[in-house]
């Protein structure tokens, strides 16, 4: 996360103080993973997980959801959408409501990330800038909770690239991407694993220019 001044940065700030967190170069990132993140604002919190709601519906002065399952969800008195523009336009939609004026604009591109998983710990990381003809835009080095010995890279990728092979199944992107690595270090990578994961909505390019829609009714 890149957060920008206010408040959202001053609490990932305070994660980094109570050790859920830690920051570099105004990177900040979970510890051991972004799931920290969220556990003091989701305590005492009744979650559903794994659960897609698909519309929502105002019946006798409440709000219910409805996930892609069938389930019902609800009554509320307020329903808050903490999720990328563009799915909330797909939701109004398919709940025939009218969509917020400014939504239908605001824009992100796309980002295929790939992790290689390593059964030791390796050497110093390729650096990006030193791949200028790569799609590889970050590298990281991340171990996880239980990973005694090895260790993670997570590589991202340009939003061109991304594009290019944005309906590619996961498993071929993946070798896509540990191909050029391989190609651009001209090194053997001896992996454990490789799998890759597609941020659909990784980043802002056209905002919404305000921090939030309230819709009263």
């Amino acid at each position: 996360l890149q957060p920008k001044p206010g408040l959202f940065k001053a609490f990932l700030d305070a994660r980094c103080e109570d050790g859920s967190a830690r920051s570099s170069g105004g990177v900040y990132q979970g510890v051991p993973d972004m799931r920290e993140l969220l556990r003091p604002v989701s305590a005492g919190l009744r979650i559903a997980f794994r659960t897609r709601v698909v519309e929502f519906q105002r019946r006798r002065g409440a709000w219910w959801v409805t996930s892609d399952t069938g389930s019902q969800f609800g009554p509320f008195a307020a329903l808050v959408f903490c999720i990328p523009a563009p799915q909330v336009v797909g939701l109004f939609r398919r709940s025939g409501s009218r969509v917020p004026a400014g939504l239908e604009h605001v824009e992100f591109e796309p980002c295929w990330v790939g992790l290689l998983s390593f059964a030791e710990q390796r050497g110093t990381l390729p650096a990006s800038s030193a791949l200028p003809r790569s799609p590889v835009t970050r590298i990281e080095r991340r171990r996880s909770p239980g990973q005694a010995l090895g260790e993670t890279w997570v590589v991202r990728t340009s939003p061109v690239w991304t594009r290019e092979h944005l309906e590619l199944d996961r498993a071929r992107v993946a070798a896509l991407i540990a191909a050029e690595l391989e190609h651009q270090t001209g090194e053997r990578l001896q992996t454990d694993s490789i799998s890759a994961h597609l941020w659909r909505y990784a980043r802002n390019t056209v905002p919404l220019g305000r921090s939030h829609l309230w819709l009263p009714d």
